[in-house]
C-alpha cells in the first residue's frame, strides 16, 4: 500500500520500524562521547578537534535538514531513510579506518548526512501510518530516537570500547545498521 493511500487503522509496525531506524542513527550521536577520551588519546587530536568530531553530525543536520525533506517529499520517505542508513552505514565503517582526526571529521560528516535524512524523513513515515487521531502517539513514540539511541550507544560503549577498541566499536555499529538496512529493504 502506498504512503498515500488512506488506510482504515494505523499501521503500528511501521511506526515501530521508523522509530527503530532513529534509534539506529540516534545511536551514532552517543557513541562518540564515551569514546572521545580514547579518540583524542590514539589519534593524538587534541580537545578541539575531538569538538568537531562530537559535533559535525549536527552541523551537517542542520545545514540540510530542508533539502533533505524537499528531496523526501519528491522520491518518498522510505527511500530517504535507506539512503540515510546506508549513510551512516558508509561513516561508520569509514570512520574505523580513520588515522587522523580530519578524516575523523570527514567520515562523522557522511554520518550527519545519514541522520538527517533518517530524522528529517522518519517522521513523514509515521505520519504517513497513522490516522490523525493517533497522530500524538505515532509522534510521541518516534520522539524517543535520539535519547534511546544515545543511551544504547552509551551503555554498549564502555563493555565494546574495551573488548574490541573504538575500531571495534565503530564496526558493530556499521554492522548493526547493515543488519538493520536489509530487513528493512526486504520488509
Amino acid at each position: 500500500m502506498s504512503e498515500d493511500v488512506a488506510q482504515s487503522s494505523t499501521r503500528w509496525s511501521i511506526v515501530a520500524v521508523a522509530t527503530l531506524a532513529g534509534i539506529i542513527a540516534g545511536m551514532q550521536v552517543g557513541k562518540v562521547p564515551p569514546a572521545l577520551p580514547v579518540l583524542i588519546d590514539e589519534l593524538d587530536i587534541g580537545l578541539v578537534t575531538g569538538g568537531w568530531v562530537a559535533s559535525i553530525v549536527n552541523l551537517v543536520s542542520a545545514v540540510l535538514g530542508i533539502a533533505c525533506g524537499l528531496l523526501a517529499d519528491r522520491v518518498g520517505a522510505r527511500r530517504i531513510v535507506a539512503g540515510g542508513i546506508l549513510m551512516l552505514i558508509l561513516g561508520a565503517l569509514a570512520g574505523g579506518f580513520a588515522t587522523n582526526g580530519a578524516t575523523l571529521i570527514a567520515t562523522r560528516a557522511i554520518a550527519g548526512i545519514g541522520l538527517v535524512s533518517v530524522a528529517v524523513a522518519g517522521p513523514r513515515m509515521v505520519v504517513a501510518a497513522a490516522q490523525p487521531r493517533d497522530f500524538g502517539l505515532a509522534l510521541g513514540i518516534w520522539s524517543i530516537y535520539i535519547p534511546a539511541g544515545m543511551a544504547i550507544a552509551m551503555v554498549a560503549a564502555p563493555y565494546l570500547l574495551d573488548s574490541v577498541g573504538w575500531r571495534g566499536f565503530w564496526f558493530a555499529n556499521a554492522a548493526v545498521m547493515t543488519v538493520f538496512l536489509v530487513w528493512f529493504v526486504v520488509a
